[in-house]
């Protein structure tokens, strides 16, 4: 994703587009080495609670001494793209499920599948909204 600022769509009509100074929304490109559907997945970063290996929302209630802080990532929403073999790029408009996302960091997260079936490595990268 390039730039990793996004402004997001208001969703009220392309006058808004044309009469702002500052393109909302960013093109996000990327390579496929071969036809298939890739799903991006769009995630919030929150603070948590390390337990164990894992990071939790709620403190757990066990624990003695210091809790330890982390970063978790929750699910807002997800949306495909089709893919060709090449350079691939589509314009992100900073919506997910028709709500623009709000003031904040947040992650990308993209995993492509070709017509078998095969997925590829999860990629991922951290974009920011901006207003």
């Amino acid at each position: 994703v390039n730039p990793h600022k996004v402004l997001p769509d208001t969703g009220r009509g392309a006058s808004l587009a044309r009469t702002s100074k500052r393109r909302r929304g960013a093109t996000i490109s990327y390579t496929d080495t071969e036809k298939g559907l890739t799903t991006f997945t769009v995630l919030s970063r929150r603070s948590g609670f390390r337990a164990g290996r894992s990071c939790v929302a709620k403190r757990p209630r066990h624990h003695k001494g210091k809790q330890r802080r982390c970063t978790r990532y929750v699910k807002l929403g997800s949306f495909t793209h089709a893919d060709i073999a090449g350079a691939n790029h589509f314009h992100f408009t900073g919506r997910v499920n028709g709500r623009p996302l709000r003031t904040g960091p947040y992650r990308l997260q993209a995993v492509a599948r070709n017509a078998a079936g095969r997925a590829s490595r999860s990629r991922a990268v951290n974009f920011q909204i901006i207003h």
